[in-house]
């Protein structure tokens, strides 16, 4: 198995598998616990290198210390305050080099969502049938965040226009919006294998997983997204600081 967490971690597995394993984890979560054990030791062996050299900073600090003799000062007060300043160094230097270590401050993650989370812009060309003025309306509705509305008017679509996967995104994200995050994922899962919009999937409902608190499966998807994407950049920052 840790061969196959390999592959899916370096993205090297292929996409039938990768879409195999991706439902095994929505599944079975004490595999997704196996996973995300394995990346935490992947992460812990990638920054060893630096965790070794800030010890042994803070061991020739500790040694340098030691090195020091304090004068011999008569009054008490001030050996005190010696002691609390070299004290306080220490401290201050632990802090520093642990505070290196973490990537970023742990955010509640609806904070994030509500952070990160800005509906799709999409644009909709329309022909002047009956269709397209309701594919009009509901391109206006979107973009004035009236996205019940956009729910609404959806079901008067024929089902040759919802194959659309402009209007995948569309539903999607204002199902999201408005809270319904089970049933915009499942909205958005068309769009998994689609080579235009994979990244819109992985992006929103990665945030949607991150709104219901699901940090492991939000995670599991902000980590595919390549360093290609517009929305890379955010997912690490995300992925920092959960």
């Amino acid at each position: 198995m840790n061969k196959l967490f390999e592959k899916y971690y370096n993205k090297t597995l292929a996409n039938d598998e990768c879409n195999k394993l991706e439902h095994q984890f929505e599944q079975d979560r004490e595999l997704l616990g196996d996973y995300k054990a394995f990346v935490m030791m992947m992460e812990h062996i990638a920054h060893r290198p630096k965790t070794i050299a800030a010890l042994n900073n803070l061991n020739e600090v500790h040694q340098g210390y030691k090195a020091v003799k304090p004068p011999k000062i008569k009054n008490d007060l001030k050996k005190v305050l010696i002691y609390l300043s070299i004290g306080l160094l220490i401290g201050l230097t632990v802090y520093y080099y642990v505070s290196n270590q973490t990537n970023a401050e742990i955010a509640p993650t609806n904070n994030l969502y509500a952070q990160y989370f800005k509906p799709a812009t999409i644009s909709l060309t329309t022909k002047g049938d009956n269709q397209s003025n309701l594919l009009n309306i509901i391109n206006t509705n979107y973009r004035t965040k009236k996205y019940q509305e956009v729910i609404n008017d959806f079901e008067k679509l024929e089902q040759t226009t919802l194959q659309d996967k402009r209007l995948i995104l569309m539903l999607g994200n204002a199902l999201i919006a408005i809270g319904n995050h089970v049933e915009g994922q499942k909205t958005l899962l068309p769009l998994k294998d689609s080579n235009q919009f994979k990244n819109e999937y992985l992006w929103y409902t990665g945030l949607s997983y991150l709104a219901e608190d699901k940090k492991d499966l939000s995670m599991l998807l902000l980590n595919q997204i390549p360093k290609s994407s517009n929305y890379f950049a955010k997912a690490q920052k995300i992925i920092a600081a959960i």
